[in-house]
């Protein structure tokens, strides 16, 4: 067992104990303690495990039982030195009190260790932090936190004497479960800590993402001070949360337009005081020659529930109205006085009554003096998944609501947290005055060049400082101007928005007494319903959850011409609800008119009060005469579901391409049916007119709520009765074929031949569908097909208004971005660009950097010409020492702008390039995204090497080789092998080496060069074989050439090509024979 240098032990000798004192530590230790780390997590708390031949054999056993032990994704895999740079493949190379990274790749991090764990220093502090009252501690020591070099010597040089420092105890509580508690200290001078780092470290408690800190009392905590000087307890909420309220907030009602009770009725209204002193004060004025007089409200004195008379000079004066008139803020005497000189109360009460009887609200009088008030708006921009989705510039947005809008409010990155990158969610916090219930956003940037835009998937605000709403905007199209429309800037509509502060909390925690059915009701507003048919079509509404479909029963479906400006529909339904749909069942759509409206829903939980506000503004309609702003004609209308726990789903406008068939059989009417199904639920039935076919192609759109992957598209028509014969025969001849495992299927020509659906214009692919086959009969005279998925293609989304000229000479300007790393020394060389493209490579640009410095955590810009090479694929940087200087050097961040045109791709690097002695050239490349073009994919190509006989036995030298195929070349690579000891290039021997690099395509030449230095006389080289994995091909050059020291370059061509079929390299000679 392993001690400290001056600890005693009692040994047993000749029966009796003896003590003894171990002056010195052993070099050899049977059992080694061992510290582990966690690669890129500095705040992981080291493993300590005591490591041995008898309980690890091999170093696999010990890296399985770290992989239980550390959190990473893919299991550790290897270990390294604390910095990087060796890695461990023996137990025998761990050392005592060591400490290591475990990792699951072989680029790591660098270990910061400000003091060992073994240390006696860092163990009684360690001792001192455990658990308190089951809550979780944890104490900002000066072994972790203290970044002073000087405080460090002074404190290891107190041996075990600790100075505690005056602490600050800050318990942390979760928000809405009051029984999560974490305790952090901090020191009172100052705050080591960012508040980014306090946030990750309450998330990584919690295992929720912490976003936000408030008070007991509801006061925001955005700064560290506010940390040290504030409360003790603070309440820690996700994104999305604010601290629990007491009041129950409610959406606003939607206003159907019922007429208000007769003025008998008592009447209960909130009006503002000013409109109270208002009514006094004329009252007054018309009652005696007095002069107004004016009231001051003061805070200090109470202000009590007042209720006021006022007659009505239309009606009986003896009937008595009463107004309900309820406490509100403090007056000034100025807004008191300023409202004495208005009409008369009489006018005054006549406004309110009318106002009642019309069925609108006082509560706009108070919302008026809200416009100036300001309040913070919280944005989250949800950046799509598409390739070059990403922007590293600003965004903007205006604010539009019912009282008013906001002025261009921008979204600026962040040099340490980098914003709007792709499939990523991104939140802001701005200040603005309140402009009211959001109808729409406007979003748009600056940059107008090709990739310098951004996909943005979806916006969502919320309000908290107010009725605490939470909007959403869907998007899903691209702000570039290189794509689709060229559009940089949006109009993005309110899809509908839900409580933050709802009773669905309670209801979640008495979940069990109630009934496992969720009851809804879903209130629709029609504004207007017109129709000429004899017989009105019918009313049909959809919910699908999470767990199936549901739809009104039959006394639900209402006859159009009888439905009213408000529809309840009651269902029940197990599961989240995401979508709704509205289907109109028209009878004989040929002869009729009719159009449906549709202004807004609400969808109200019974047990929970939960309300979800669903704005459309839809129309349903078949005919073009019929109002003017719904593009898409169709009979029915798709609407998602705003929920905070769950993703919105967006609404896309599916393009549809319908090449007809063989119409023999089909009645003459001009309407059949088509459906799209996929993997979230099937579409509306959309009407398509043969009328409208153009050489046999009918093309169609459908605006509905995402499908996700579509499977096939049904198709249905009526037939005469010759037709439904010959329906039934094929439905016999399908049955056939799917019982004896045929790939044959029947009526294929029949009514339709093939489809192509497209997502959306911004959507870079579509679904082809050509399989079809007859259904089996549903209806009598009702012909039913189906046509299954059989491809998906990719499309191009780049714009036809780009301009697509060439230059013979391009200037770009480059910027290159290098990580923080304190362990890394300066890097001191000579960076090589090269650049690839569809017409050739730019050749090796030396971006010179005065004095060749290229220092930590600084963006250089260069500015670099060269020959047009079209539309770039492919970049590469490679590093040369000056002055026998040590390369090492972290990449961050990549980025290249055309100057005339303003074309940019952005590359995000996160690599390492490490001079050493076996690779004294490091390279990286790196593919490049466009919007419309997917990056080139990183291959590991396996190289095998067959030594001739003539070759020398001993001899130590070093090969390269560069491969060369149709997207450019690998770059001088060195064969190296991880096992040092290893020796290559043997006579007869087949060595492996492994090549990391973009894909080449084709391979059609490799350049073999030994390095300088290497000591050899002849080396044969038989043959070099490379596999391609990618491309599914072996190449194998056949060389049967001597190199010597007077001849070290080899230049092969014109290869065997042979398939690959993923199996190892050696079993390709059996089939080329």
């Amino acid at each position: 067992m392993n001690g400290d240098v001056n600890q005693k032990f009692l040994t047993v000798e000749n029966g009796r104990k003896q003590a003894t004192s171990i002056e010195k530590k052993s070099l050899n230790y049977s059992t080694r303690t061992v510290f582990f780390h966690k690669d890129g997590d500095k705040y992981f708390q080291a493993v300590k495990i005591p490591v041995s031949k008898a309980k690890y054999r091999t170093i696999e056993a010990l890296l399985d039982d770290l992989s239980k032990k550390v959190p990473l994704h893919f299991g550790v895999r290897r270990l390294f030195t604390p910095k990087g740079r060796d890695e461990i493949k023996d137990i025998d190379q761990l050392k005592n009190y060591g400490n290591y990274i475990c990792a699951s790749n072989r680029k790591v991090h660098a270990l910061k260790l400000r003091c060992q764990p073994g240390d006696a220093l860092n163990r009684q502090v360690a001792n001192k932090s455990k658990a308190t009252d089951g809550r979780c501690s944890w104490e900002a020591s000066s072994s972790t936190l203290v970044e002073d070099s000087a405080e460090n010597h002074r404190q290891i040089k107190l041996h075990n004497e600790v100075i505690q420092p005056k602490i600050k105890q800050v318990d942390f509580i979760l928000n809405c479960s009051p029984g999560r508690h974490y305790t952090m200290r901090f020191k009172m001078n100052s705050c080591l800590l960012s508040f980014d780092e306090i946030l990750r470290n309450l998330s990584d408690a919690f295992q929720v993402g912490i976003a936000k800190l408030y008070t007991t009392k509801g006061s925001r905590i955005i700064r560290c001070e506010d940390i040290l000087n504030g409360p003790h307890q603070l309440i820690a909420c996700k994104k999305y949360e604010r601290p629990t309220a007491k009041d129950v907030g409610k959406l606003p009602l939607i206003n159907f337009g019922k007429p208000m009770p007769t003025l008998d009725f008592l009447y209960r209204i909130q009006i503002c005081m000013n409109t109270f002193l208002y009514l006094i004060g004329k009252t007054t004025k018309g009652v005696s020659n007095d002069k107004p007089k004016e009231t001051v409200c003061h805070s200090s004195l109470p202000t009590l529930p007042i209720t006021m008379d006022i007659h009505s000079k239309k009606e009986n004066p003896d009937i008595t109205r009463t107004v309900l008139l309820e406490k509100s803020d403090e007056l000034h005497r100025k807004d008191s006085a300023r409202n004495l000189k208005s009409a008369s109360t009489s006018d005054l009460c006549d406004q309110i009554y009318q106002e009642l009887e019309q069925g609108s609200s006082l509560t706009k009088l108070s919302r008026k003096q809200d416009r100036n008030k300001e309040c913070v708006y919280e944005i989250i921009v949800c950046t799509g998944n598409r390739w070059a989705a990403d922007m590293d510039s600003d965004l903007y947005i205006i604010l539009y609501g019912v009282d008013a809008r906001s002025e261009k409010l921008w979204l600026k990155q962040s040099l340490n947290d980098p914003k709007f990158q792709q499939n990523q969610a991104d939140f802001f916090e701005i200040w603005c005055p309140y402009v009211g219930e959001l109808k729409k956003i406007t979003v748009g940037h600056n940059e107008t060049g090709y990739g310098g835009g951004i996909f943005i998937d979806r916006i969502s605000i919320t309000e908290p400082n107010t009725d605490g709403l939470y909007y959403t905007f869907p998007c899903s199209k691209w702000f570039d101007v290189g794509q689709v429309d060229g559009k940089i800037e949006r109009q993005l509509k309110c899809a509908g928005y839900c409580a933050l502060n709802s009773r669905l909390r309670q209801f979640e925690q008495k979940r069990d007494e109630y009934s496992s059915e969720n009851q809804w009701k879903l209130n629709i507003k029609f504004n207007k319903i017109s129709s000429t048919a004899e017989n009105s079509p019918e009313l049909h509404v959809f919910a699908y959850s999470s767990v199936g479909k549901s739809r009104s029963n039959y006394m639900q479906q209402r006859k159009l011409i009888k439905a009213t400006s408000e529809e309840a529909i009651f269902f029940n339904e197990v599961g989240r609800i995401y979508k709704i749909r509205i289907e109109v069942d028209c009878h004989s759509p040929d002869s009729e008119d009719f159009a449906v409206y549709i202004e807004s829903m609400e969808l109200v939980q019974k047990c929970s009060g939960d309300r979800r506000h669903i704005t459309c503004r839809s129309w349903c309609r078949l005919s073009e005469s019929v109002n003017q702003k719904s593009s898409t004609l169709q009979l029915f209308r798709e609407f998602p579901i705003v929920d905070l726990k769950s993703d919105l789903i967006p609404v896309y406008k599916y393009h549809g391409k319908i090449t007809l068939g063989d119409m023999r059989g089909i009645e003459s009417g001009r309407y059949f049916h088509c459906k799209l199904y996929g993997e979230l639920g099937d579409s509306g039935i959309v009407y398509l007119d043969r009328n409208k076919a153009e050489n046999g192609i009918l093309e169609f759109q459908a605006e509905c709520v995402s499908l996700g992957r579509l499977m096939c598209v049904m198709f249905s028509t009526f037939v005469n009765a010759q037709a439904e014969h010959l329906c039934e025969g094929f439905n016999v001849l399908q049955e056939l074929y799917e019982k004896y495992n045929c790939s044959v299927t029947a009526g294929t020509v029949w009514l339709v031949n093939s489809v192509v659906v497209r997502e959306s214009l911004h959507s870079p692919y579509q679904y082809i569908f050509t399989e079809g086959r007859i259904l089996e009969k549903q209806f009598p005279g009702v012909l039913r097909k189906e046509l299954i998925l059989s491809d998906i293609i990719g499309l191009s989304t780049k714009s036809s208004r780009m301009d697509n000229t060439e230059t013979e000479e391009e200037m770009w300007k480059l910027l290159i971005t290098s990580q923080e790393m304190t362990n890394f020394e300066s890097i001191y060389g000579n960076c090589c660009l090269t650049v690839f493209g569809e017409l050739g490579n730019s050749g090796p640009l030396v971006l010179a950097e005065r004095d060749s410095k290229y220092r930590s955590n600084k963006a250089i810009v260069f500015q670099i010409g060269f020959k047009s090479v079209g539309k770039i694929f492919k970049v590469r940087l490679q590093m040369d020492a000056i002055e026998d200087h040590q390369i090492t050097w972290y990449l961050k961040k990549l980025k290249m702008k055309n100057i005339k045109n303003g074309d940019e791709f952005r590359i995000n690097a996160e690599s390492l390039l490490m001079q050493t002695e076996w690779n004294p050239r490091p390279i990286v490349e790196f593919a490049v995204a466009w919007p419309d073009i997917p990056p080139l994919p990183t291959i590991l190509y396996n190289i095998l090497v067959e030594n001739g006989k003539g070759t020398d036995r001993h001899q130590s030298m070093i090969l390269s080789l560069n491969l060369f195929g149709v997207h450019g070349d690998t770059g001088r690579r060195f064969l190296l092998t991880s096992d040092p000891v290893q020796r290559h290039f043997q006579p007869g021997n087949k060595d492996t080496f492994e090549i990391e690099t973009i894909y080449l395509g084709t391979i059609h030449e490799a350049v073999i060069e030994i390095a300088p230095g290497s000591r050899f006389k002849q080396w044969h080289l038989k043959a070099i074989e490379i596999v391609d994995p990618e491309g599914h091909a072996i190449y194998k050059f056949y060389s049967d050439e001597i190199l010597t020291s007077s001849a070290t370059v080899l230049i092969l061509k014109n290869p065997a090509v042979q398939a690959y079929n993923g199996l190892p390299a050696n079993p390709v000679e059996e089939s080329h024979d």
